[in-house]
């Protein structure tokens, strides 16, 4: 028996050290080198020769394939599911793995990572699909991933649950409560196509596990009082409103449009809006007092929501008669 166990320790210690041995050679070896070795990520590394980060070695992004038991768990994954199959589609990361490279992306893109920290695209899973307000309104499904989870792991239905004892939903996990729901990638792209590259803004489908490129995206028709809104038709305003989108209704200002009309009607979004942060501060100055009629008054000080959100003026929809109501009518 004895004898038996040992020819078997042979081939196990050579399989062990061989692995290690190839997992220290895989990670030793520059990136550029080692990450073409596998087919299923070749398109990755050839769209990334010819994107911005091509001079960026793929662990300052992506870490090291070692660098923790997640990363052998993963990897080793693939591996046997490489060795196991014949069909090898591209290989894609999952949302933990999404994550992990947020502060990465930090560390060069210093300014916009701390926008983005400020903004709203930064809040929490909880935030979003624990609303209870909302949720009594309109029950959550899995469409409201479609921007509030892009990159989620798993269907709506394994993620949340509603707790039968107060009738409020709840997460199956506790942990993906404080995730943020809209991460760097969302929008961008760290491998950009050179077939679709332009400015690196993309939009990405959680249905089709794919991102198109912003100017391609199409643009929803909005009314209001049945004629159709000027918009501005830029590849921002075209991102931005596949999330801050009317109802099917297709009416101004239902659902989560924010499409300008009035005074504002045909400006782009980024005009007024820092496109990481969200912040609008002095972006008012612009325009005004240059481009307006108004060059006596300081709009920033109107009751406006620029100036708070509890205004029952939408900066979005002012028109002239927002401050200057018609007069009554003498009977």
């Amino acid at each position: 028996m004895r004898s038996i166990l040992r020819w078997l320790a042979f081939p196990i210690l050579f399989l062990l050290f061989a692995a290690i041995g190839a997992a220290i050679t895989f990670e030793t070896m520059p990136s550029r080198k080692s990450c073409v070795l596998c087919h299923e990520i070749r398109t990755s590394r050839d769209h990334w020769a010819a994107s911005a980060h091509r001079e960026v070695d793929c662990k300052a992004c992506h870490g090291s394939s070692i660098g923790s038991w997640r990363a052998i768990h993963t990897n080793s994954k693939r591996l046997w599911s490489h060795v196991r199959t014949d069909r090898h589609p591209g290989m894609r990361m999952d949302e933990e793995q999404m994550l992990e490279m947020i502060p990465r992306c930090g560390t060069c893109h210093q300014t916009q990572y701390a926008a983005w920290q400020r903004n709203g695209h930064a809040t929490s899973y909880a935030k979003f699909l624990l609303d209870d307000k909302k949720n009594a309104e309109q029950k959550p499904a899995d469409l409201c991933l479609r921007c509030h989870g892009m990159f989620a792991g798993v269907p709506f239905m394994d993620m949340m649950y509603l707790d039968a004892s107060n009738r409020v939903w709840r997460f199956a996990d506790s942990r993906m409560a404080s995730r943020p729901a809209i991460t760097c990638h969302s929008c961008h792209a760290g491998h950009t196509d050179p077939a679709i590259a332009t400015n690196g803004v993309f939009f990405y489908s959680r249905a089709d596990e794919c991102r198109f490129a912003a100017k391609d995206l199409m643009q929803p028709k909005v009314t209001l009082e049945g004629r159709p809104v000027r918009m501005a038709g830029d590849s921002n305003s075209k991102l931005c409103i596949q999330c801050h989108a009317p109802l099917s209704s297709a009416v101004s200002g239902s659902g989560d449009d924010k499409t300008p009309t009035g005074l504002h009607e045909g400006l782009s979004c980024t005009v007024c809006h820092d496109p990481h942060s969200g912040s609008t501060v002095d972006s008012c100055l612009q325009c005004h007092p240059a481009f307006s009629r108004c060059k006596e008054r300081d709009v920033r000080r109107l009751d406006t929501t620029y100036r708070t959100r509890e205004s029952p003026h939408d900066v979005h929809h002012l028109t002239c008669a927002t401050c200057h109501p018609a007069p009554a009518t003498v009977k």
